[in-house]
């Protein structure tokens, strides 16, 4: 059976074996992309803008350090299953998409940041440490900002995606 201990240690050697995997392996990319090129599952930065469909837009690009350090490995690899798995249909309000876009998969990283940052400052070095009285108190930790509910709504979604998982 494995236990929390066993899984804190499993995150980072995942992470480790996974270093020099391209973060975009899957997705489809842009024409005349050099594949080795690629940010790396290592990489503190990963950019994302190579499988963003256009080119006008600004260029995405993911920034680990803005993590705290212990919860980065955790939400690394979510991001890393969003950008490789099937959107999760429990969370989507449209049906037979098959994966999230890019800007949602970098949405969801901006929301998962201040989740995370609020573990942090609660002492909540894992994932696998938060509880349903947590999860609770996150939620009236968002109801109590001042954001739109769009931006609430989206908060409370990107946790629930990523605990869901």
């Amino acid at each position: 059976m494995t236990t929390a201990n066993d899984a804190a240690g499993t995150l980072p050697a995942l992470l480790n074996e996974l270093a020099d995997r391209d973060v975009l392996h899957i997705r489809s990319l842009r024409h005349g992309t050099d594949r080795s090129a690629l940010s790396r599952v290592g990489d503190r930065v990963w950019s994302l803008a190579e499988a963003q469909p256009d080119q006008h837009l600004e260029s995405i690009t993911l920034h680990w350090p803005t993590y705290p350090n212990l919860l980065e490995y955790d939400f690394k690899v979510f991001i890393l299953a969003t950008l490789d798995s099937p959107y999760p249909p429990a969370l989507g309000r449209y049906t037979g998409i098959y994966q999230a876009s890019i800007s949602t998969v970098h949405l969801w990283f901006k929301r998962l940041r201040v989740f995370a940052t609020w573990l942090r400052h609660r002492g909540i070095d894992r994932l696998y440490e938060v509880n349903d009285r947590d999860l609770d108190q996150y939620l009236d930790h968002v109801r109590s900002i001042q954001a739109s509910t769009s931006t609430r709504r989206q908060l409370l979604n990107a946790a629930r995606a990523c605990v869901m998982s």
